[in-house]
């Protein structure tokens, strides 16, 4: 079992606080939160500076004021984006020369922008993806969007050498309600049309063989991100309709779409989330990438839990920890924004706390640990931090579906 199981957030705060030390009471140098801040000597407030820019489809047009939105409540309101999202493009479009072009302008425009945030593949799932596609045909077609995401970002990233591409893709759509309440519509012209009938389970693994297309691309290139978010917001919503509640095991289910209680048009579209489920997406992007990348200097080395089953033995190692400091390991399942004690920065990522670790450590700044992840959570997404109150530092928030 995952040991010292925490029940109260009250009792997980009197932990933290007897771990906190005086260092973390003033903030990091050069890292002032705004809500903190108020005006500049000057009396002019201060302006964001501009570090990501969003590039994508409707997805990503909807995550970039919710990604905004995450900036400010985590006290990275100094921190803005720019949204240049195409609604019903394809990568073909974004991989066109005229694109290419106008995206690079941008990035000249703005030399303050260090990362670029791509959503993009769902057109083509959308109006090109048929269910009877032989496994090979299928295979071909997921092959041919990466092969364009993969030139965009590297045309992209060419224009500065510090400039970072973070892939992040879709969830579960939803064509089951949108399609029983609205015949003839758009959804159920998808679904008829061009998905020819599939079952939810056939489109779920389809959009899981899409995804691994991006984990493999962030794999080959060290300045390219992957952020998983499939079957994130069915885990977080549970299915109500179905008398599912959030946070149930064995979620996500292949067999069931992410639930209409978390999309968009009181459940009628079959392809955007709501407002509040792009917010929590948001969070999680925030918890598992924004927060290190803006903060280089507060983070930690998380490696693990390896293999990351549930029912076996599994190993956490953190490097970068300040030598001989007590540090404390997380278990949770959601993401949440939260700061410790004096800090300034947001270093907990990790809600629903299930359990924690203390680490001790060596004199190099290492520790590791082994535990039993109980096999009832099996089915579940686990996220996983590491954080050093002392020192005010914390790893970036590692998912695993178990």
């Amino acid at each position: 079992m995952i040991p010292v199981p925490i029940h109260a957030r009250p009792a997980l705060r009197r932990l933290l606080g007897a771990l906190l030390v005086a260092s973390c009471a003033a903030p990091v140098a050069g890292q002032v939160a705004p809500s903190q801040a108020g005006p500049s000597e000057s009396g002019s407030a201060i302006v964001p500076k501009l570090r990501v820019m969003v590039v994508g489809d409707s997805w990503a047009t909807y995550e970039g004021p919710a990604i905004r939105q995450v900036f400010l409540d985590a006290g990275d309101g100094d921190k803005d984006l720019l949204n240049i999202g195409v609604p019903g493009a394809k990568v073909a479009v974004f991989d066109s020369p005229f694109w290419l072009a106008y995206g690079k302008m941008f990035l000249k425009q703005n030399p303050t922008i260090d990362t670029i945030h791509f959503s993009m593949g769902g057109v083509d799932f959308l109006t090109s993806w048929h269910a009877d596609d032989p496994p090979a045909v299928q295979a071909a077609f997921f092959d041919d969007i990466a092969f364009h995401i993969r030139h965009i970002a590297l045309e992209l990233m060419s224009v500065r050498p510090n400039l970072r591409v973070l892939l992040t893709g879709y969830d579960f759509w939803n064509f089951v309600e949108p399609v029983a309440a609205q015949p003839g519509q758009l959804c159920w012209d998808a679904w008829i049309n061009v998905f020819h009938q599939p079952t939810p389970e056939q489109v779920n693994l389809a959009m899981m063989e899409m995804e691994l297309r991006l984990e493999d691309l962030a794999e080959q290139s060290d300045r390219i991100d992957y952020v998983r978010t499939i079957g994130f917001l069915q885990t977080l919503y549970g299915y109500p309709s179905k008398g599912i509640p959030p946070f149930s095991f064995r979620m996500p289910d292949l067999k069931l779409p992410t639930p209409p209680e978390a999309m968009a048009d009181a459940g009628l579209d079959c392809v955007h989330p709501s407002e509040a489920g792009y917010y929590v997406l948001a969070q999680h992007f925030y918890g598992a990438y924004y927060r290190t990348r803006f903060h280089p200097a507060s983070e930690l080395a998380l490696l693990g839990p390896a293999p990351g089953f549930a029912g076996a033995q599994n190993t956490v190692k953190v490097q970068g920890l300040t030598p001989l400091q007590p540090a404390l390991l997380y278990f949770g399942f959601r993401p949440a924004l939260e700061s410790v004690g004096g800090c300034t920065l947001p270093l907990l990522g990790v809600g629903e706390v299930a359990a924690t670790l203390v680490l001790l450590p060596d004199g190099f700044g290492n520790a590791g640990t082994k535990f039993q992840i109980p096999l009832a959570l099996e089915g579940r997404i686990l996220f996983t931090q590491a954080v050093q109150p002392g020192s005010c530092r914390a790893s970036n928030v590692k998912t695993t579906y178990l």
